[in-house]
């Protein structure tokens, strides 16, 4: 079954299998943390930058040679001081008086778009894939009580389960050991078989349909997948793209960032 939700501005209604549901209004935007939001801004954002960047008739700001017209990483953006935190990552940050400062401090680690990032590298794995692998064992429980096909419990795995990880997978390029996925298809497993034996080897399952399968999701598979795709971006980026324009500019004027940043705090130059 497909689904698909569009918006046209004012005209919002929900689509299933060619069936149009009836026009509906919009109360609500995305939750806070959610990992769709800045998709969002992207699709939305992007063809004005796009235009502003290609308009002749503009001009930006130049440093050493450097123009930028358009600066989406802060123009016209301000600090929301009840919704930042500050999190030290060095011993010279730790050992400042951070009470001073008009942030909530996060000591050991903190959430940004649904991703956990924690002040030990070796803390990723265990704040964010083996909490996430927790999450979906006691979604399964619940969704086990469900009267559902075996089809509909691979397609539960493919709409709800998957994207979690595969986001997982490609926010966090970290070394994944076999172990972890081999907990993963015990968990799958379970709940597609309803804690029953197994009548078919994963293998079979994981097929594709014109194959015989019903293309369950290789998650170790999407695991390289999202890490190739990394690397081919590291391999195919040119060596004059190494540093970004507005970057280039604020590494260049370090007076106008600082007066930058005091001005979004309001604590003057």
């Amino acid at each position: 079954m497909n689904r698909l939700t569009l918006a046209a501005f004012l005209k919002p209604f929900h689509k299933t299998n060619n069936t149009q549901s009836e026009y509906f209004p919009l109360y609500r935007s995305t939750r806070q943390g959610c990992p769709l939001s800045p998709l969002l801004f992207a699709l939305a954002v992007e063809p004005l930058s796009i235009a502003l960047r290609s308009n002749t008739q503009i001009t930006g700001i130049v440093r050493n040679g450097r123009e930028v017209r358009v600066s989406l990483y802060i123009s016209g953006y301000k600090l929301n001081l009840n919704k930042s935190e500050l999190f030290p990552i060095s011993t010279a940050a730790r050992n400042y008086p951070l009470y001073s400062l008009p942030f909530k401090i996060a000591h050991h680690n903190f959430t940004y778009l649904g991703v956990c990032v924690t002040s030990k590298f070796e803390d990723l794995l265990k704040a964010n894939f083996v909490s996430l692998l927790s999450k979906v064992r006691e979604d399964c429980e619940w969704w086990s009580i469900l009267n559902l096909s075996l089809t509909a419990r691979v397609n539960t795995v493919k709409m709800n389960i998957l994207p979690r990880f595969s986001y997982l997978f490609q926010c966090i390029p970290i070394f994944l050991p076999q172990s972890f996925f081999q907990k993963v298809d015990s968990v799958i497993s379970e709940f597609i078989w309803n804690k029953k034996v197994p009548r078919l080897r994963k293998q079979y399952l994981q097929r594709p349909r014109k194959l015989g399968g019903l293309a369950l999701p290789h998650f170790r598979f999407y695991y390289w997948a999202s890490n190739i795709r990394i690397l081919k971006y590291w391999l195919q980026s040119k060596p004059s793209d190494a540093q970004i324009n507005w970057l280039a500019i604020e590494a260049n004027s370090p007076l106008l960032c600082k007066n930058n940043i005091k001005d979004k705090l309001g604590m003057g130059c």
